[in-house]
Parts: C-alpha cells; sequence; structure tokens
C-alpha cells in the first residue's frame, strides 16, 4: 500500500458509513488529511516501499498532533469528534492516562479498528493496541510481579485471614491499602500524605490467592511513581509471616478509595 492509495482508503471509510462508533468517521478523516499532507521521500523515491507496514508507529505523530496542535484546522477535527461523542479528546495518546482513562480508551480502540479496516491486516490493528497501550501493558507487568513476591508469599493469607475488611501498611514512603467488598479484593498504593496521592489501585478476586484475573481499577499517578510504589512495597514486604502481620494491620478507617 502506497501513501496515496491509504489516504483514499481513509477517506473512503471515513465517508461511507463504515464507522461502528461515534468519532470514528472523523478520526478517519483527520488521518485521511494528515497523511495526505505528510511528505515520505521513501514512498516517492521507491515503488517498493509499503506505508502500511509502517503504520502504527506513524500514527503515533499523528495521534500526538491531534492531541496537542493549536492550529485552527487541526482543533477543528477534536471539536467534532468532541461533540459527536460528547465526551473531551484526550490530551495524551502514549502514556497512561491519570484518573478518567476512558476517553484515551475509546480512541485507541477506533484507531485500531481503523487501521485494520483500511489495511485489511489484523496484524497491524493488534500492533496499534500494543503500542498505544503500552504504559498500561508495562503497569500490569510490573503489578503481577508484585502479585508473585508478595502477594502470594503471604499478603493475600493476612488478608484472608483479617476479621476486618480494610487494613494498611506503611513500606517506606509508600503505604498500602486492602479493602475486601462483594467478592473483591481492592489494593491501592499511595505515598504516606494523608490524601494517599498520586496512588494507584487494583482489584483481585477473593478467593484466588494467585491473582490470576488482578487488574488495574484505577491510575492518578505517572506510570514511573506508580511502579515506583509497587517495587517499594515489595523491597520491604517482610519474609517471616510474624512480621508481615506486624506491619499489615487491620485498619478501620480504610474503606472504598
Amino acid at each position: 500500500m502506497k501513501k496515496a492509495d491509504l489516504v483514499d482508503a481513509l477517506e473512503r471509510y471515513a465517508h461511507n458509513g463504515k464507522s461502528t462508533m461515534k468519532g470514528q468517521g472523523t478520526l478517519a478523516l483527520y488521518l485521511a488529511n494528515y497523511f495526505d499532507a505528510l511528505e515520505i521521500p521513501a514512498d516517492q523515491e521507491y515503488s517498493f516501499w509499503r506505508i502500511d507496514e509502517h503504520l502504527p508507529e506513524l500514527l503515533i505523530g499523528a495521534m500526538d498532533l491531534l492531541c496537542t496542535s493549536e492550529d485552527d484546522h487541526i482543533k477543528s477535527f477534536r471539536l467534532v469528534y468532541e461533540r459527536e461523542t460528547e465526551r473531551p479528546f484526550p490530551t495524551d495518546m502514549i502514556h497512561a492516562q491519570q484518573g478518567n482513562g476512558i476517553p484515551q480508551i475509546m480512541v485507541a480502540s477506533k484507531i485500531k479498528d481503523i487501521a485494520e479496516n483500511v489495511t485489511g491486516n489484523p496484524y497491524i490493528g493488534r500492533k496499534v493496541e500494543e503500542l498505544f497501550g503500552a504504559e498500561m501493558q508495562l503497569l500490569h507487568l510490573e503489578f503481577h510481579q508484585f502479585i508473585n513476591h508478595v502477594y502470594r508469599r503471604g499478603l493475600y493469607e493476612r488478608i484472608d485471614k483479617c476479621r476486618k475488611r480494610g487494613m494498611s501498611g506503611v513500606f517506606g514512603q509508600t503505604k498500602l491499602l486492602s479493602f475486601v467488598t462483594a467478592g473483591r479484593i481492592m489494593l491501592t498504593f499511595g505515598r504516606t500524605q494523608e490524601d494517599l496521592s498520586p496512588s494507584v489501585s487494583f482489584l483481585c478476586e477473593d478467593g484466588d490467592p494467585l491473582g490470576i484475573g488482578a487488574g488495574c481499577q484505577s491510575l492518578y499517578a505517572d506510570l514511573r511513581t506508580a511502579i515506583d510504589m509497587l517495587k517499594e512495597v515489595e523491597a520491604n514486604w517482610p519474609i517471616s509471616k510474624r512480621a508481615q502481620w506486624r506491619v499489615f494491620r487491620p485498619d478501620t478507617e480504610v474503606g472504598l478509595f
């Protein structure tokens, strides 16, 4: 696929009703405009060069511009998208969105679908999904390291045997809180200030000592801080059960965060 073919496919996608989600046609039209204006020497010089092989990486620049540009023409696509979806457009598509990450997730899903449809290649769609979700995947990986080194080595048992629903402990500069409700265990990591800011929370299944289905519930920290908090608890988690029971104790002030 040459650049001109991609632009043509994006325009057809935007105008012929292939889009299945609100705002998707607007995103496709923006991408058609972006790639039409993008100068790619290799596309002009080499007949064998294919833009679809590089589309996931090129989309990073396209979406960064859409998120941040103050150019009136580019801003108009953001405004149309927001009007169509009744959601704010994300300010960043690469870094894990703090707070309400739904707008970012929805845009990433739409971009994946567009890329897959205009190229006819599911692999490219998966590659787009991997790139735009890279930070959350890294956080997921680090949390499951925590599951291996802490949750399965005493933390789950400590929570399971406690008669109180809430527990807490301080590990260096990080405070870990747990709360059991409705068949779930919520784990929240926060700095030891009173409001736990910044923080990151994860949900685990109550009754699953392996934490197999655990995942991120909310993120109010940048990726580096979130990972540092996980690692700080991991580094300071005692080996002996007696010490674990001493540092992680029932806390009646802990509730849903």
